[in-house]
């Protein structure tokens, strides 16, 4: 059995293993729990790991993505300081990190929208509003409506 929590955190930094990088980001993120700072202190730490290695762009995105995935903040406050922080890294902007970041960022809030869009129509339809309407205002199909 393998136990992330009882891997050697300074090794797997040190290893040129894209698994070894999987497994320290999930070490991180069983460490941080729900504490954000700890977080972001994390995610910059691995970020700055993913910039210096030599992955190919394609592999930049999908760990990006991987460490957005683990080590994701409650509150957009943090989002905004880990940017800050990207934004001081010269070699994120050379591997385009940043439209990585900004890309999570717009379907995180996209998710946001359709949420609010799905609360608001739920709420239309108990109200009584017809499903038209309702599909009008919010933008959502009758069907998806009708499933609410």
């Amino acid at each position: 059995t393998y136990k992330v929590l009882e891997q050697n955190q300074e090794l797997l930094k040190k290893s040129n293993n894209i698994f070894a990088f999987l497994v320290l980001a999930v070490l991180y993120s069983l460490k941080a729990k729900d504490n954000q700072k700890t977080k972001l202190k994390f995610k910059v730490e691995l970020t700055k790991i993913l910039v210096e290695r030599n992955y190919s762009q394609d592999e930049i995105t999908e760990l990006f993505e991987f460490i957005n995935l683990f080590l994701s903040f409650s509150s957009e406050k943090y989002d905004n300081l880990f940017y800050e922080e990207l934004e001081k890294m010269p070699k994120v902007k050379e591997k385009e990190v940043l439209n990585s970041f900004e890309k999570f960022m717009m379907k995180k809030l996209k998710s946001k929208i359709e949420d609010k869009s799905k609360e608001i129509a739920k709420n239309f339809k108990e109200l009584g509003v017809e499903l038209e309407k309702i599909s009008k205002a919010t933008g959502l199909t009758k069907e998806e409506i009708e499933n609410l």
